[in-house]
């Protein structure tokens, strides 16, 4: 899943090859971008069920996710400035 693929993403940019730790933020980027797509389908097909208590147990959910895959995200992207800072 992207969610999957953002945590791994983190894992490899702290052990990966320096060479390649910007292919590994592209990467996460896209993965970031591709869980809120999903995210916001799946708000939007939430308002078409009638089911309430679905639609309480879900959108926090969704939050929580939405909050830690961008918490990552921040994280990769920081390293990679970092490592841009150290090489120039």
């Amino acid at each position: 899943s992207s969610f999957d693929l953002i945590k791994l993403s983190w894992e490899l940019v702290k052990v990966g090859n320096p060479q390649l730790i910007g292919d590994v933020g592209c990467a996460a980027a896209l993965a970031v971008a591709s869980f809120e797509s999903a995210s916001l389908l799946i708000e939007y097909n939430l308002n078409l069920i009638n089911d309430d208590e679905l639609r309480r147990e879900i959108s926090p959910m969704i939050d929580k996710f939405s909050k830690e895959c961008r918490e990552i995200y921040g994280e990769i992207a920081e390293v990679i400035r970092k490592c841009l800072r150290s090489s120039s």
